[in-house]
């Protein structure tokens, strides 16, 4: 079960409204990338009270959601912030 089956069918509507939002590119080194190569990203974690609005999403690929994900862990996570104009 991958960890999104278990946020159902609603998470994948939103998932598939971003993609095509942001033309199936990472927001973050703007590579296309196949459905299944990309992630959506929240910009503001769930944890720290984010949600699944478009507002707080971005697709990011593979690669990007990694550093992402690394990113928010440490203070640095500013420059994902500041490429996006948030």
């Amino acid at each position: 079960m991958s960890a999104h089956s278990s946020r159902g069918t609603t998470w994948e509507r939103i998932r598939e409204a971003i993609l095509r939002r942001d033309g199936y590119r990472c927001k973050r080194c703007g590579k296309a990338a196949g459905r299944s190569n990309l992630e959506v990203h929240h910009i503001v974690p769930k944890h720290r009270g984010g949600r699944d609005v478009s507002e707080n999403l971005a697709t990011a690929c593979r690669r990007c959601h990694i550093e992402l994900t690394r990113i928010e862990k440490n203070p640095a996570r500013a420059e994902w912030e500041a490429h996006l104009g948030v």
